[in-house]
């Protein structure tokens, strides 16, 4: 008798740490930012890795040029004219002791600049992103796109073949 308690209690301490860790989902995906004006593609970067790209934007030129968007406050000024559909705003996120959360850098287009941040995965649908630098920080909630989002809907219509 004294055996079968044990054990019992065993299992008990057994789910509650396994659901004091239950993961939130996938990061994996298309995340529309908190404006609304962009999406960002996470995706898995060598091994546990997270990296995270530009890859859509609401309003395609900038309005300052008439022209695509670029990465025009890139503190390399030889970046200053890439295309910033494509440019990685982490890549090298890695995963923290508290699950569903992974620090590194994050790079802010508006900036131009690296700062020590965080992915944390809220929700299947809702992750926060969070830059620091010293002790000031700024963070955003992101929302999961179904079906990649316009980004997805984007290369899908690219990926069709044309008739004519």
């Amino acid at each position: 008798m004294r055996h079968l308690i044990l054990a019992s209690l065993f299992f008990v301490a057994l789910n509650a740490t396994m659901i004091g860790h239950a993961r939130a989902g996938d990061p994996a995906g298309v995340w529309l930012i908190q404006d609304r004006d962009a999406e960002i593609r996470v995706a898995a970067c060598g091994g546990n890795r997270l990296c995270a790209t530009v890859a859509w934007i609401a309003k395609p030129n900038d309005p300052e040029t008439g022209k695509p968007w670029t990465d025009k406050h890139n503190p390399d000024p030889g970046r200053r004219s890439r295309p910033l559909n494509g440019v990685a705003i982490t890549d090298d996120m890695t995963p923290t002791a508290t699950p569903d959360k992974w620090s590194g850098q994050v790079y802010s287009v508006k900036h131009g600049g690296k700062y020590g941040g965080s992915l944390t995965l809220l929700s299947p649908s809702r992750m926060k992103i969070e830059g620091c630098l010293m002790l000031i920080c700024e963070s955003e909630i992101w929302t999961k796109q179904p079906d990649g989002g316009h980004a997805g809907h984007a290369t899908k219509v690219a990926a069709a073949p044309t008739r004519g």
